[in-house]
């Protein structure tokens, strides 16, 4: 094991969970309120972050890093969702935080950090050692009263200007962390622990845009979102699919999508349709096939996709003639209207819809199965990022549970 010992100062130490690749989602929401406020990183965090334990002082490095990667092989990853904002009492003014909703595997593993941890790097806070933790993402800090007041009254009301936008204050969204990370002095990262490739990665090698590819590979294979092997049905399928975005490199960030970059997503999308979808099966496409200023046309993709699409036109698609702006599907005794923007129906509906244009940016008004408003959201981040049967869609709206975010 590599030593540190003479190397680093020992203060100020902390371990969190890796945010990546949803930190773009969190970092806006940080900067639209620093902004909006004029906060500086006096009272705004640049680098949105998780702690599980810490601040800390140790003499025993490579002993932290033990501990880190022995717990840390027995996760796949550490999952959670954050759920709105809350604030608190902090030691120098109220704190508005990311309330996050952890998952029995994210509660067990800091409970057992801390056991690990305490006797040779003892945490400076208490509340590290009590059962009853409040897991939460630092939106802003630092504050007084009034400011958290008018803060959580932006979060939470729509723009008088803008009363159609929806409330930062309604964030919602399931994360999956892959990785580990010990912090050293200047909030330096010392290694991280890689739950996807088991190992421990040092400074360079974790910053590393290879090293982030291989941990994406093995998260995308765990989670079936890269589809390896043909799935060709032998009777004849019908597919739903919404968004696929290829050509946008934004859209991993806005989205959270486990690629590397651009030509990565661009190769897996188009592989997973075809690996699903036969020449002579049906596809209902839902909009938006690609997007940016040097993006290649939706005919240019339709050309490398399997099956007989249907194209039902999104906000983004510009040059197709043979798209119609909805389409009715009859199914096992379900009706069922096909459209792009669920909020902009063509004709009077009170049936179920499937529809895309959310993406996952609103997954607690638009998850995967809503069944209050009787909506089906197939943008591709939702289904898995490949192309989802029809029946399967049923059977999921058959079964006898609450509304569902993702599937996996």
């Amino acid at each position: 094991m590599r030593s540190y010992k003479d190397r680093i100062e020992t203060y100020s130490m902390l371990i969190e969970l890796r945010i990546r690749p949803g930190q773009f989602k969190i970092s806006s929401v940080i900067s639209k309120v620093a902004h909006e406020f004029h906060f500086s990183t006096i009272k705004a965090h640049n680098v949105p972050h998780l702690t599980l334990y810490g601040s800390f002082q140790t003499n025993h490095v490579d002993k932290v890093i033990q501990v880190l990667e022995h717990m840390g092989k027995n996760y796949d990853g550490i999952s959670y969702v954050i759920d709105g904002f809350k604030q608190l009492d902090g030691d120098k003014g109220k704190v508005i935080y990311f309330n996050i909703v952890p998952s029995k595997d994210l509660t067990t593993f800091r409970h057992d950090l801390s056991n690990n941890l305490r006797k040779f790097a003892p945490s400076i806070k208490s509340f590290d050692y009590e059962k009853q933790f409040t897991f939460h993402i630092t939106l802003c800090f630092k504050l007084s009263e009034d400011e958290a007041e008018r803060v959580m009254s932006y979060l939470t009301e729509p723009p008088k200007d803008h009363p159609e936008y929806r409330p930062l204050g309604q964030f919602y969204f399931p994360f999956d962390a892959s990785r580990l990370t010990f912090l050293g002095n200047d909030s330096r990262i010392i290694c991280e622990y890689d739950m996807m490739q088991k190992k421990i990665l040092f400074r360079r090698e974790s910053l590393s845009k290879n090293t982030w590819k291989k941990t994406f590979e093995i998260y995308r294979n765990k989670n079936d979102f890269e589809v390896n092997d043909d799935r060709h049905s032998l009777k004849l399928q019908t597919y739903l699919i919404s968004d696929l975005h290829l050509d946008h490199e934004n859209i991993i960030r806005y989205c959270a999508r486990p690629f590397s970059g651009i030509d990565e997503m661009n190769r897996i999308l188009v592989d997973n349709w075809n690996r699903i979808v036969s020449p002579n099966d049906t596809v209902y496409f839902l909009g938006d096939m690609s997007y940016g200023r040097d993006s290649h046309s939706s005919s240019f993709w339709l050309k490398k996709l399997n099956g007989k699409i249907i194209f039902i036109r999104g906000n983004h698609d510009r040059g197709l003639e043979e798209t119609s702006d909805h389409q009715i599907l009859e199914h096992d005794m379900y009706r069922f209207l096909l459209v792009h923007d669920p909020n902009k129906l063509p004709i009077k509906w009170d049936d179920w819809i499937i529809h895309g244009d959310k993406h996952n940016n609103n997954l607690s008004s638009y998850p995967f199965i809503n069944r209050k408003k009787k909506t089906v959201n197939v943008s591709c981040e939702v289904i898995g990022y490949k192309p989802i049967n029809l029946e399967e869609i049923i059977r999921q709206i058959n079964k006898d549970s609450g509304d569902q975010v993702l599937v996996r």
